[in-house]
């Protein structure tokens, strides 16, 4: 794989919030201190805004963490990665009178779930997202994913935002099973219900995008295995495949290497499987 010749230009900022995480990442990568990867400007003229400025050019990639995104809109592309699925959320199912949330509570011991008349404000935006539901079908409201939409479309003066999740629309959620849509995982595995084994698995929840489009509808919508061919992935395939054909029968580490990245692009595009995660993307500016 070769550097791209932009590198000496790049600066990445891994967004991690838990103090421990940063610091096994501070032992892997080379982080920088947030102040050399996100500044200095150059000097501009009296009164100019310091967002258009461009800033020094230094020798990267270069790498630092904070525990949240940067305070200051910046030319940039925010990347999430599996990260607005495990984002909490509300959990609403319709019933003859109407929408319910599905609460939490405790009972001899361990956890059942409480349904409660929905509150006005879920019931409308329910209403407006779902005209149509079924009774018994369940939906999840992500107010949180769409507050981090806000603020990362906030932090990128110019570039874009994207999402890659599991994801669907939320009237197609409501006519699915819900335990489709809910997943956990515990020990690298699929976990058990979300209310059983607390503290001990993952609870994730596939991505309405239809939701986060009222924040501000997506530039591009499409599949992570069209995201991924239309940004080369093809081409690199078929470098590699080239790569093995040729080092084959000597088995060196270069030709294992390009079998390698063969049969990963094959598993990030299967339809069956990370081949059907959705990309999203905001184009700003």
């Amino acid at each position: 794989m070769r550097w791209p010749g932009c590198a000496p230009a790049l600066r990445y900022v891994l967004v991690e919030r838990s103090e421990r995480q940063r610091a096994r990442q501070a032992a892997l990568l080379p982080l920088e201190l947030p102040s050399l990867v996100l500044g200095p400007l150059e000097a501009g003229e009296a009164g100019e805004d310091d967002t258009e400025r461009r800033r020094v050019r230094g020798r990267g990639p270069l790498v630092t963490a904070l525990p949240d995104l940067p305070a200051e809109p910046i030319v940039s592309v925010v990347v999430a990665n599996e990260l607005l699925d495990n984002v909490p959320f509300d959990l609403l199912e319709r019933r003859e009178a109407g929408w319910y949330e599905v609460r939490v509570g405790e009972r001899q011991g361990g956890l059942v779930e409480v349904p409660v008349p929905a509150r006005r404000h879920l019931a409308e935006e329910a209403d407006r997202l779902v005209p149509d539901p079924r009774p018994g079908g369940r939906a999840p409201f992500q107010a949180l994913a769409r507050a981090w939409l806000r603020d990362a479309l906030e932090v990128v003066s110019r570039g874009r935002v994207v999402a890659v999740d599991y994801t669907d629309t939320t009237p197609s959620l409501v006519r699915r099973p819900w335990t489709e849509w809910v997943r956990t995982y515990r020990g690298h595995g699929p976990g058990g219900h979300p209310l059983e084994h607390v503290g001990e698995q993952d609870i994730t929840c596939e991505v309405a995008w239809d939701q986060l489009a009222r924040v501000r509808p997506p530039t591009l919508v499409r599949t992570q295995r069209d995201f991924l061919r239309a940004h080369g992935l093809d081409e690199l395939v078929e470098t590699a495949r080239r790569g093995w054909r040729e080092g084959a029968a000597g088995g060196g580490l270069d030709a294992l290497k390009a079998r390698s990245r063969v049969t990963e692009a094959q598993a990030l595009t299967d339809p069956a499987g990370f081949g059907r995660f959705g990309v999203l993307e905001w184009e700003v500016g």
